[in-house]
């Protein structure tokens, strides 16, 4: 039986996030386009991920160690069974279903636990639906399953070819939750199946199952536009931030809150010539917009621009009159193939500022906003109608509230010249999503106070309200880069 004769995991999930791919991947996977390199490094590193999770387990035993026929190994998955030791990459079928697990954990006498690995640093929805599908099967296929777990990176930790398995891994189970994941599977594999029997793919309209939980391999195909920007998020949140934007013909950045070497590995994982930036822009000096600023100018030979009283007042700039081109807000800078528009934010800082990008060739627009506590008027109204917004969203007011933190630091962050809450940032959108608009990149997400899903569940919930679910709706990462 060929692999794509059956039912699996990731055709299930495809499924869910898209009946077209699904469809495309069954019936027409000769014709996909290969994986871009940020997209393929991702996979690369969640099996690193898988490997060092392993370790964890020193009496396991590797199911697929050998290459052999799909039918002899599944037989050979059985006979592991008896083993009773733990068993990775372990594969039943169920009828036409077929899962695999990442660690299969015995018991007592005659129970599992399902160990479901995932690189990411917080549970995903996506990944209590991979548990789900994988325990029906299991279940279906005779194995008495006792508990599901979530194995997930622990945020800040720094998870690594060398690292210690132990230092880097979070075990949650997921049980208790899983009931309301299980309730679809069955409906949800007919579904698919349904889909499959079609002659030809499903119409499915572009939207945020394009992206998430990474950028799906038909997205240029599915989103066929006359765009010539690309907008990359370096890394974004309170560790460092920078972001460039790209025309065929140049490119600029904005902030340089990484140290320059990591800077230009970033760059160069997610193949952007370093020698097309032109010129950086920094939106304010706190040091997680700044921290690169210097080397990176004197590395790339480029001027820094910042608002004039930034550079003659603040104390944190360590510049050099030579590398710096000074502004005032509303100034219109005329840099290679962009025309950049500082406007004011308010932030706890001295002349704190967003931009207007705008595309000289292309006419495209681009919105950027990454710290500010509250947006006037005059800003909101020129970032109306973008193609491109990036708005920051960096807490939810209820998790603020209940967290650790002293009362005199989040009632900074909370305040008129802190950061955007969720509530506020799908308050703004409201406002800035016009009929060009069509990606949304949500900025300087709170790795304590707030959640990818609590964010872009805010977003999502302004946009349905506007009638816009076509807009693609991306939440920027703190350690991996993300391009539109």
């Amino acid at each position: 039986m060929r692999t794509h004769d059956f039912l699996s995991q990731n055709s299930y999930l495809n499924g869910l996030k898209c009946q077209k791919f699904a469809w495309e991947y069954k019936h027409a996977r000769d014709n996909f386009p290969k994986l871009e390199k940020a997209t393929a490094s991702l996979f690369d590193y969640g099996h690193m991920i898988g490997d060092k999770a392993q370790e964890l387990y020193t009496n396991g035993i590797l199911a697929c160690e050998n290459e052999m026929p799909f039918s002899d190994y599944l037989i050979h998955c059985k006979e592991l069974l008896e083993k009773r030791v733990p068993i990775f990459e372990l594969g039943l079928m169920f009828k036409n279903l077929y899962a695999q697990s990442d660690i299969l954990n015995p018991v007592g006498d005659d129970q599992w636990d399902l160990i479901e690995v995932k690189s990411g640093r917080a549970i995903a929805d996506v990944n209590y639906h991979d548990v789900a599908f994988q325990r029906y099967v299991y279940l279906n296929a005779g194995i008495n399953i006792n508990r599901c777990f979530i194995m997930h990176v622990i945020p800040g930790s720094k998870a690594g070819q060398n690292c210690n398995a132990k230092d880097i891994f979070q075990l949650v189970d997921v049980t208790d939750k899983l009931p309301a994941y299980s309730a679809i599977v069955e409906d949800s594999i007919c579904q698919l199946l349904e889909t499959w029997k079609q002659d030809k793919s499903p119409n499915i309209c572009p939207g945020k199952q394009c992206s998430k939980p990474y950028k799906c391999r038909l997205y240029d195909i599915c989103n066929k536009k006359d765009k010539e920007v690309k907008v990359t998020v370096l890394g974004s949140g309170s560790k460092g931030n920078s972001i460039v934007i790209e025309s065929a013909k140049s490119a600029i950045m904005i902030d340089a809150g990484f140290d320059a070497p990591e800077i230009l590995s970033k760059l160069a994982s997610a193949q952007i010539a370093k020698n097309k930036i032109s010129s950086l822009f920094i939106t304010h000096e706190h040091s997680d917009h700044i921290k690169g600023a210097k080397e990176l100018s004197e590395n790339l030979s480029i001027p820094v621009y910042l608002h004039n009283n930034v550079f003659t007042k603040s104390k944190w700039v360590n510049l050099d009159a030579a590398q710096v081109s000074l502004f005032r807000q509303w100034d219109k800078i005329d840099v290679a193939d962009f025309i950049v528009t500082p406007i004011p934010v308010l932030h706890d800082t001295i002349a704190p500022v967003g931009y207007i990008v705008e595309c000289k060739s292309s006419g495209e627009k681009i919105s950027i906003v990454t710290d500010a506590g509250f947006l006037q008027e005059p800003a909101i109204k020129a970032m109306k109608n973008s193609d491109i917004i990036m708005l920051e969203s960096n807490h939810d007011i209820k998790t603020l509230h209940n967290s650790q933190r002293p009362d005199f630091l989040k009632d900074r962050i909370a305040g008129y010249k802190g950061h955007l809450s969720n509530n506020q940032c799908g308050y703004v959108l409201s406002q800035i999503v016009g009929k060009r608009t069509s990606e949304i990149i949500l900025l300087h997400r709170s790795e304590d106070c707030n959640t990818e899903e609590l964010a872009a569940n805010y977003a999502n919930n302004v946009l349905k309200k506007l009638g816009r679910c076509d807009i693609n709706l991306q939440v920027a990462k703190q350690y991996e880069p993300i391009s539109i």
